[in-house]
């Protein structure tokens, strides 16, 4: 699924974000934990609860839904597994929790095989595993040193050990499993991340009166857990999302609008919450009441240096924001932020870059300066903040922004499209499957649509002429019939490219055709990933013919007028060549018949692995 988002006028509206995803996820395992029926109220419902709901099914548990409310019966420890495989798919969070609790299972001698998604195997879990084989725990990794999967044996004792602060998880993970283990513990962090997080855990603990203690001394924090303690069931409320809220109150911020965010609490201990107060600091005109948020957007920014170490998740809701903001905003000290779902430091530099932001990418940050977007096609990375984020740059952007991975947005927050246009967004979601269409891309004039109609007539298949397409919707909104290279002439080649980006979109949903593309179309980076999964076709004719049907109609417009008309040809000839390689390496030579020409394309058709419907 792709999101296609277009330049937003304004906003309106009174909305709720969703349910906060890390209280989700910590309430399920602390219903898991606990022996009896346990409530969770307004639990969040995405593709990370779904996959904690399984794990607590496959270790003992009774998860019952209805609406939302979510009911979970355990028989408490020792829990119960009843299979030999987890899979967590790409839930970090799920993953990382459970892993201690593996160690409290019935018949811990018997192996269980911890497993995950692509995603999740590319992030780094050394420093759990070593501190849980320090509590106990046997754990052998199947493919890769450091990663996921993993084969897990061995009780959850206790003892001590030291853990990597860069990510809160892991201690999190510790803090909830040891006040179960066989023996008292001690944990040992150096340079704590994200500590609103821990901050979250250890509130759970209170709630449930687990007894351990806590000193911070300056980087050094140290935890003293007792053993062998027990959960009791617990019957919890989710509150609404900082996290996921951050781009609908980035996007209410930046448009004007008049947005209220409801079911928010600002006294809860989510760490995200500052965005809040960053933004009030940068100008922005919000007024936090009781559960409840008020934006007032469209008002001056200023840039300002931002210490993101406690709010990673935030970190692409601000490079966004930073945009629009007069003079630069620097992100630092959030390293770890290349280590969630995609390296979001880099993701969100290089999907900005795309739309012309001027951006400094840093080890521990970024540096985003004041800048005007236009839309384009970017990646989401799989990364469900990434592509929420690029959706807001997409509504301040000029022209259509076409983001990759659109379905990443289910990992939170699967209404967030939804949410968007109840706001008044310019945002859909494509889910549709294109046709597999033959595209025919060249320079001008070296046939394209004479062989295009000729192979379409061979393959029984409709042929469409992406010029021809552009006159007829500029016709459908002006009195006179243009030409192409009139619509260049009087309106820019900008508003020629913008229209004709409009119509390439509009054809690849039809039904499978051959397709002829004009000289420049292929240019464009949105255009260029969207014909990639067609099957393209190179038509090259000599250069001299060329330029002389080109002169035949006199300079066309996409020619440098301080140029000469043939230094102006040459160039872009070069130009475009290298492009038009680089998307495909099938040519098809049209310096003889057209005959011959048709016919080395159906060889080309016929040679393309899984080509032969196509002929």
């Amino acid at each position: 699924m792709q999101l296609i988002v277009k330049k937003t006028l304004s906003l309106r509206g009174k909305v709720f974000p969703p349910s906060s995803k890390s209280q989700s996820i910590r309430g399920l395992v602390f219903s898991l934990l606990a022996k009896g029926e346990s409530t969770l109220l307004n639990i969040l419902d995405s593709d990370d609860t779904q996959a904690a709901m399984r794990v607590c099914v496959a270790l003992g548990a009774i998860v019952n839904a209805t609406q939302n409310t979510l009911n979970v019966i355990s028989k408490g420890l020792p829990l119960g597994a009843c299979t030999t495989e987890i899979n967590t798919d790409n839930s970090g969070i799920t993953t990382l929790f459970i892993l201690p609790l593996l160690g409290l299972r019935e018949n811990c001698d018997i192996p269980i095989l911890l497993n995950c998604g692509e995603q999740m195997r590319a992030r780094p879990i050394k420093s759990l595993v070593d501190a849980l084989c320090n509590f106990g725990m046997s754990i052998q990794y199947v493919d890769q040193e450091g990663r996921l999967p993993i084969s897990v044996t061995g009780k959850l004792k206790g003892g001590s050990t030291e853990v990597d602060g860069v990510n809160s998880q892991y201690l999190s993970a510790l803090l909830i499993g040891l006040p179960c283990a066989e023996n008292d513990s001690v944990i040992t962090v150096r340079d704590l991340h994200e500590r609103p997080y821990v901050n979250m855990t250890l509130d759970f603990l209170k709630q449930q009166r687990i007894d351990y203690t806590h000193q911070q001394i300056d980087n050094v924090d140290t935890f003293h857990i007792r053993g062998n303690q027990r959960y009791t069931p617990i019957h919890n409320t989710i509150k609404g999302d900082f996290s996921s809220a951050s781009c609908l109150i980035a996007a209410a911020v930046l448009l004007p609008s008049e947005v209220e965010l409801k079911g928010l609490d600002y006294e809860d201990s989510q760490g995200d919450k500052r965005l809040i107060s960053i933004l009030q600091e940068m100008g922005a005109d919000i007024v936090i009441e009781h559960e409840k948020i008020r934006i007032k957007g469209n008002k001056t920014l200023t840039g300002m240096r931002i210490d993101a170490n406690d709010i990673p998740d935030l970190v692409p809701a601000l490079a966004v924001i930073a945009t629009q903001a007069t003079g630069k905003t620097e992100i630092y000290n959030v390293m770890q932020a290349r280590i969630k779902e995609t390296d979001r430091i880099h993701s969100m530099t290089e999907g900005l870059r795309q739309m012309g932001a001027r951006v400094e990418e840093h080890e521990d940050g970024m540096t985003v300066y004041q800048s005007s977007l236009q839309g384009t096609f970017v990646k989401g990375y799989g990364d469900h903040r990434t592509v929420m984020a690029l959706t807001v740059a997409g509504m301040v952007a000029r022209g259509t922004t076409m983001i990759a991975d659109g379905d990443a947005i289910n990992k939170t927050y699967p209404k967030f499209v939804e949410t968007m246009q109840a706001m008044g967004a310019n945002v859909i979601s494509d889910k549709s499957k294109p046709s597999n269409h033959i595209i025919l891309i060249g320079f001008k004039h070296v046939g394209k649509t004479l062989i295009g109609r000729r192979l379409a007539k061979a393959l029984n298949k409709k042929f469409i002429d992406l010029d021809r397409e552009v006159e007829k919707l500029y016709e459908k909104n002006h009195p006179e019939p243009f030409t192409c290279r009139q619509i260049m002439q009087t309106h820019g080649e900008s508003h020629y490219r913008e229209l004709e980006s409009e119509v390439l979109q509009h054809v690849l949903k039809s039904q499978s055709s051959v397709i002829s593309l004009g000289g420049g179309t292929s240019l464009s980076l949105t255009n260029q990933e969207i014909i990639k999964p067609h099957v393209l076709l190179h038509v090259v004719a000599p250069r001299g013919v060329v330029f002389e049907r080109i002169m035949v109609e006199g300079r066309p417009a996409f020619f440098d007028p301080n140029e000469d008309p043939y230094e102006s040809f040459s160039r872009l000839w070069s130009e475009r060549g290298e492009v038009y390689r680089k998307l495909t390496t099938r040519t098809v030579d049209n310096s003889g018949t057209v005959e011959r020409a048709v016919n080395e394309a159906i060889t080309h058709l016929h040679n393309q692995q899984g080509c032969s419907g196509h002929a």
